[in-house]
């Protein structure tokens, strides 16, 4: 798999995975999202890995939820539900 926002190395039993977006802190942002969703989906039947470690790009881990997004999501959708949706897959990556 390809990702933008991920760097990840498969050793077998352990896969790395790094928040690779070290400019904004690593914050999480939509693309991150279904990137992560992707990555966790695909590891559902792969039986070989038993740990996965995360670590961030950069000096920071992550610094939570990428808010730089959040204007442009409202102005498309004054409603929020773009931004629910958000919530929606960061629980489900949580999960």
């Amino acid at each position: 798999m390809d990702f933008k926002t991920l760097q990840v190395s498969d050793e077998g039993a352990i896969l790395r995975v790094q928040l690779n977006r070290p400019e904004a802190g690593n914050s999480i942002d939509g693309q991150m999202l279904d990137e992560l969703l992707l990555l966790l989906r695909h590891l559902e039947d792969d039986n070989t890995v038993r740990v996965m470690v995360l670590s961030g790009a950069g000096s920071d881990f992550c610094q939570g939820g990428d808010r730089t997004e959040f204007p442009e999501l409202l102005e498309r959708d004054p409603l929020g539900s773009e931004l629910t949706l958000l919530g929606y897959k960061a629980q489900r990556v949580c999960s």
